[in-house]
């Protein structure tokens, strides 16, 4: 083998490796992307769960308040008669 031959051979693998590592770390790139869009959106709908069990927890709580002054209400009137 020539000179040549053997530093052409050798350019072709580093040349490899610099490609390999290109794409590599490019495809690592879209998923670290991917990721962070798809991590945004669920916490997204975490944070919209979360108020929407807040909003039914504040309504489950004026009902209790409003049944407990209807039943005090009651017992006042029965105390009465």
């Amino acid at each position: 083998m020539s000179q040549q031959q053997l530093w052409g051979a050798v350019v072709v693998i580093i040349v490899g490796y610099i490609v390999g590592f290109y794409f590599q770390h490019r495809d690592h790139a879209a998923l670290r992307f991917e990721m962070n869009v798809r991590l945004a959106a669920l916490d997204k709908r975490i944070d919209d769960l979360r108020s929407e069990v807040n909003a039914r927890f504040e309504d489950f709580r004026e009902l209790l308040h409003s049944e407990i002054q209807r039943i005090e209400g009651l017992v006042h009137i029965e105390r009465r008669n």
